[in-house]
């Protein structure tokens, strides 16, 4: 195995590779976006257009932009930045019932302390439940494409509902620069030809409420009704553990013991199922992020790395409380971690769609 000289990422990432000096693809890559990257005044220069656009836009109406809320740093300080440049948001939460308690009371506290309206949109558990363990049979590393389907899905569709052209999202390029699609062989969570192909082979729940949206619909929303996605944290200097502390002491959120473990089956999926049916540590990609960002020095990543994410005990308690909550016996449990790993290919997929739509975006701009 092969590490990278600057990054901890290895070549347990597919499509990984190493120069000369041993430093990884990604790292090169992020250079590059550096060197294209727009001064800290240019970017605030276009912030204030696109608020002032947002604001115009959204005059007489009770609110002027979605977001889309979980509780996580990311999505948190979104909110909390919404509220600061003077935006009305409505923040949309999808349950998909593996709430964390501690999600749950940052949500509260996050809505209550900023004025905020939140919609929750519950989802059929019996529907989501039988698709989430379509994916887990179908050994494909990105389980977790359901939910982050349905929660784009979700924005769209209440933002067609209430008028409303901008979904503010928590996207940050420069903390979330090495793609989560790589991970392990993993595929991103837009194919709905993918999601409908693993539930037909896998599942028998028919999915009559499940939040789904193909990229040519996506594509009429923004298209014909003037939907657009904004990543605010872009055009602004987004420093995760800056932004932690600014939580904590504004709106007394409290920290997870994990990235996105607002979620208890992503942190079960990022702490048992990728490390032990793809043999993949998801934190090397957390923290490289923060190593290229500058966010974090190598040598304090590998000391987190070496650490246990959780003690032997609570990680024996969440696998436990997953196989019980998707009510799977030992047997079906242990046979899905067994099954050799499959590739998104193997199953229907619309990437030939997906890469043409890539190339027209670059060309376009």
């Amino acid at each position: 195995m092969q590490t990278c000289a600057r990054c901890i990422l290895d070549t347990t990432i597919k499509g990984i590779f190493f120069n000369a000096k041993g430093i990884c693809n990604y790292c090169e890559e992020f250079e590059e976006f550096l060197k294209k990257e727009k001064s800290k005044i240019e970017r605030r220069q276009l912030l204030d257009k696109i608020v002032s656009k947002i604001k115009k836009d959204g005059q007489g109406k009770e609110y002027d932009c979605i977001i889309g809320l979980s509780g996580g740093v990311d999505s948190s300080y979104v909110a909390y930045i919404a509220k600061q440049i003077g935006l009305k948001p409505l923040a949309i939460h999808l349950d998909n019932g593996w709430n964390a308690e501690l999600a749950v009371n940052n949500i509260e506290n996050i809505c209550k302390k900023l004025d905020i309206d939140l919609f929750t949109y519950v989802i059929n558990w019996q529907e989501f439940k039988d698709l989430q363990i379509a994916f887990l049979k179908a050994s494909v590393a990105n389980a977790e494409a359901p939910t982050d389907h349905a929660i784009f899905a979700t924005l769209y569709n209440m933002a067609t509902k209430h008028g409303i052209k901008y979904i503010i999202d928590g996207v940050n390029t420069s903390t979330e620069f090495v793609r989560k699609d790589m991970t392990a062989g993993g595929y991103i969570y837009a194919d709905l030809t993918q999601i409908k192909g693993i539930h037909k082979s896998f599942g028998s729940v028919p999915l009559k409420t499940f939040p789904a949206m193909s990229m040519i619909k996506k594509q009429i929303k923004r298209r014909l009704k003037g939907i657009q996605q904004v990543s605010i944290l872009n055009y602004i200097d987004y420093n995760k553990s800056e932004a932690m502390q600014v939580l904590m002491n504004k709106i007394d959120w409290r920290p997870y013991d994990g990235k996105h473990h607002e979620s208890l089956f992503t942190k079960w999926h990022q702490l048992v199922y990728l490390p032990r049916k793809f043999g993949f540590d998801k934190r090397k990609m957390h923290l490289s992020d923060l190593i290229i960002s500058g966010q974090l020095t190598r040598e304090d990543a590998l000391k987190e790395l070496a650490r246990k994410p959780v003690n032997d005990f609570d990680l024996k308690q969440l696998e436990e409380y997953v196989q019980k909550k998707l009510g799977l016996r030992n047997e079906e449990y242990e046979q899905i971690m067994s099954n050799s790993p499959k590739e998104f290919s193997d199953y229907p997929n619309s990437k030939w769609m997906l890469d043409m739509y890539a190339k027209w975006k670059k060309f376009t701009g």
